[in-house]
């Protein structure tokens, strides 16, 4: 059966009201709510499941990199943006340009702004180095 965007939306989150804070706290889908649900009873009982297990990761890497057409080795996966983004800010070379949101979170931002280099910072409310 195939469903549209839409319908598919609807039958994998459950929220009953509009959620607009989805950068802090986002809704999560009921297939993901089951997931874990699975996993925390299997470790409550002792079972190592889940546990190394990459299949999972994989799987959301290859999904997500189908929906943004690229390969999914393309596609990093972290338990945290400011992780990835500390990466990417400390792979620059020196003089390159950051651009990014006014008002973005500070981990976000800081880690192009603690460099000892000269980075240019535009969008950021924040002078060029």
């Amino acid at each position: 059966m195939d469903l549209s965007i839409a319908e598919a939306t609807r039958a994998e989150f459950a929220h009953s009201t509009t959620y607009l804070n989805s950068a802090n706290c986002g809704v999560v889908p009921r297939a993901a709510v089951a997931a874990v649900r699975e996993l925390a009873e299997a470790a409550g009982a002792g079972i190592p499941t889940g546990f190394g297990d990459f299949d999972r990761v994989n799987r959301a890497r290859a999904s997500f990199a189908r929906l943004v057409g690229v390969d999914a080795d393309r596609v990093a996966v972290g338990s945290a943006v400011s992780t990835h983004v500390g990466l990417v800010a400390a792979s620059l070379p020196s003089g390159a340009e950051v651009l990014c949101p006014e008002g973005d979170f500070a981990s976000v931002i800081n880690p192009f702004v603690v460099r000892d280099d000269p980075v240019a910072h535009s969008g950021c409310g924040l002078t060029a180095a």
